[in-house]
């Protein structure tokens, strides 16, 4: 959610140069559920200017699968860590294709 696009992509670029038929990459992250979700602005929970980049789930998925990945999304956390509507906590899988 930190990253803009072009270091999202050097990252998939470079862990899968890294990775053999048998390695498996898991990012672990918040996505926006309908469309992409940009906070901007002062968090009064953090008391601190905040950005963050929530990129909708079926976006990310695509970027992974562009990188030459399959990209499984896992739905394992509680509730509790999902508090926004307009996001969910997800963790994906992915594995390098041949």
């Amino acid at each position: 959610m930190y990253l803009s696009n072009e270091e999202l992509d050097n990252l998939l670029t470079k862990v899968k140069s890294a990775m053999d038929e048998n390695s498996i990459f898991i990012i672990k992250n918040q996505f926006g559920i309908e469309e992409e979700v940009v906070v901007d602005n002062f968090s009064e929970g953090l008391q601190c200017y905040y950005y963050a980049k929530y990129r909708k789930l079926e976006d990310m998925c695509e970027t992974i699968k562009k990188h030459g990945y399959s990209c499984q999304t896992v739905d394992i956390y509680p509730a509790y860590i999902n508090k926004y509507k307009n996001t969910h906590e997800y963790a994906l899988v992915l594995k390098r294709l041949k």
